[in-house]
């Protein structure tokens, strides 16, 4: 076991020392690995996909189908998060995501093959995120949860960052057993980080059997996910966040089923320019945006914070559907058409990966602040769920419009105004519900690998919810 580790007073050290936390550095090193692979496979299926049939509605049909699995599952898999120890829920699904690349690997030529293994892999991925968000507050001390939560996000948008950049030029350049081999390695890496970490079950400990056997037991695993959704319905301000968030996770994969042909038809990028000036500024922008983020932390509330990052967002969207007349005026102004071009999709990138980590972090922190131990998992899965159920309607309908001919800058448009419209009924909102700022730092003196055991015991009422941990709802 680790010392104590104490806090750094600020600047890049406070920043990092949260890595000093062994079992949260391996539960970070395994989500790198697994999200590199996540999003490195997805966008590789993506971009497979559309070479194979040329069909934007196909593309959109697998963003769909990518969405089907945390409607039906994401609940269940927090109950699952919420009833079981999480290292070996994780453990068993980076295992089974392992497993399924391989037949992916000699079948990538068939448009019904992606679309079903993208959904499969998209069912494993459900059991993962709920037990693998929950776990963090138990793995740091309070103080370092909103540096955690940032660094989590950091990461987890390089390794999009990564993951989408490098899948066209890998496709390109190695080919496509090479591309599959990159990602079945990346996800036997996960496996072993997770294997590494100690048994994450502290969340059990007042748990009866009954309640431990929920796969016995239909009605029993029924009533656990309604504790869940209870839980959620008699915290409003829980539900809010969960909306608000299920939003702009919409409006973004809707703009993800529009991306290759947005960026081949209006744009006319080909793979590797698409990863340059569309994926690899919004990956930037999002590192940039979690360093800011936490460094602001102390002076606003967090409500202030998610209302900040969904304006950025929807102005830039909303702008980006400019994107001929901004090349005019370019042009007005002595750029070349190319250089004007190359520009203004690089600086729209760049300000809504910069938005997001605002949004994201805070919200994410919120929740954990809000939500004891024992229901975070069941509330993240209910948070997945909404995202996707959220999402899968407007990206059917962006496919079937763009099969209808209408205007790619007008679908973009409507999806900069959607934003903005949840950031002003956000600023509404949050004015009788703020969320709190957060408190500065001061060095921990509890030892890193047991900071969950000494503080993460919420009282429990008669309906099986928690006190709050923190923010001043």
């Amino acid at each position: 076991m680790d010392d104590a580790v104490p806090i750094p007073s600020g600047g890049l050290k406070k920043y990092l020392s949260v890595l000093a936390h062994r079992n949260f550095r391996l539960l970070w090193l395994a989500q790198v690995c697994a999200k590199l692979s996540e999003n490195f496979l997805n966008f590789a299926l993506v971009i497979l996909l559309f070479q194979v049939t040329n069909s934007t509605f196909l593309v959109s049909v697998l963003v769909a189908l990518v969405s089907i699995p945390p409607i039906l599952f994401s609940a269940g898999a927090g109950v699952f998060a919420d009833s079981y120890n999480r290292k070996k829920i994780m453990l068993a699904t980076n295992f089974l995501r392992l497993l399924l690349v391989v037949p992916v690997l000699v079948s990538w030529q068939e448009p019904s093959f992606l679309l079903g293994s993208a959904f499969v892999l998209a069912v494993f991925a459900q059991f993962f995120s709920p037990a693998e968000v929950a776990s963090i507050p138990t793995l740091v001390p309070k103080e370092q949860l909103f540096t955690a939560n940032a660094f989590y996000q950091f990461t987890g948008y390089a390794a999009f960052l990564l993951g989408y950049s490098l899948a066209g030029p890998s496709l390109h350049r190695l080919g496509e057993g090479s591309t599959l081999l990159i990602s079945l390695g990346l996800y036997a890496l996960a496996v072993i980080l997770v294997a590494f970490l100690p048994n994450l079950n502290a969340h059990l400990l007042k748990l009866s059997q009954i309640e431990l056997a929920v796969h016995r037991s239909y009605r029993q695993f029924w009533q656990r996910l309604l504790e869940g959704v209870r839980f959620i319905r008699q915290h409003p301000v829980v539900l809010f966040i969960i909306i608000q968030v299920g939003v702009l996770f919409a409006i973004e994969k809707s703009f993800i089923s529009l991306a290759p042909s947005f960026s081949q038809n209006l744009l006319r990028f080909n793979v590797e320019e698409l990863s340059l000036f569309l994926i690899v500024p919004t990956g930037i922008g999002a590192f940039v945006g979690a360093i800011v983020a936490n460094a602001v932390r102390g002076k606003f509330q967090k409500d202030h914070l998610i209302s900040f990052g969904m304006v950025l967002d929807g102005i830039a969207l909303f702008f980006l559907a400019f994107i001929t007349q901004i090349v005019d005026f370019g042009v007005g102004l002595g750029l070349s058409a190319a250089v004007a071009l190359k520009t203004f999709v690089v600086m729209m990138a760049f300000l809504s990966g910069f938005a997001d980590p605002f949004i994201i972090i805070s919200a994410q922190t919120a929740i954990h602040e809000l939500v004891p131990n024992e229901d975070r998992g069941r509330v993240f899965g209910v948070l997945y769920t909404v995202i996707n159920t959220m999402s899968i309607v407007p990206v059917l309908i962006i496919g079937a419009l763009t099969t209808r001919g209408i205007a790619i800058q007008a679908i973009v448009v409507g999806l900069g105004l959607v934003i903005l419209a949840a950031a002003v009924i956000g600023v509404v909102y949050y004015r009788g519900h703020h969320l709190g700022r957060e408190a500065p730092t001061t060095p921990s003196l509890i030892a890193p690998d047991r900071v969950g055991a000494a503080r993460d015991t919420p009282s429990r009422n008669k309906f099986g919810t928690g006190s709050r941990a923190g923010g001043d709802v």
